[in-house]
């Protein structure tokens, strides 16, 4: 989908962007916008916790993943509108 992936040498190892790209769509659905905002859903929110197997990326990372990945994420949004036309679950006019 062209998602960049920085291979971290130093530090942290790196979250696949699919994980990330969930997050991301789960904050999109419920309206949690702000990087931080959905880090701390990583800790308390037990529907994320399960989305993202355990997983708890920091604020910068998901800045970063939305910062450096804008063309792949529309590519996602645009896919996704693709299958739904293609079941019939949507018509595609305004």
């Amino acid at each position: 989908m062209g998602f960049s992936v920085d291979s971290g040498e130093n530090g942290r190892p790196v979250y696949h962007p699919k994980d990330l790209l969930k997050l991301y769509i789960y904050g999109y659905l419920n309206r949690v916008r702000s990087s931080r905002e959905l880090e701390k859903e990583t800790y308390r929110n037990i529907e994320v916790i399960w989305l993202l197997k355990g997983l708890s990326p920091d604020h910068n990372t998901i800045s970063n993943f939305r910062r450096d990945n804008p063309k792949a994420i529309k590519h996602v949004f645009r896919k996704t509108v693709e299958i739904a036309k293609y079941f019939e679950l949507i018509d595609g006019k305004p």
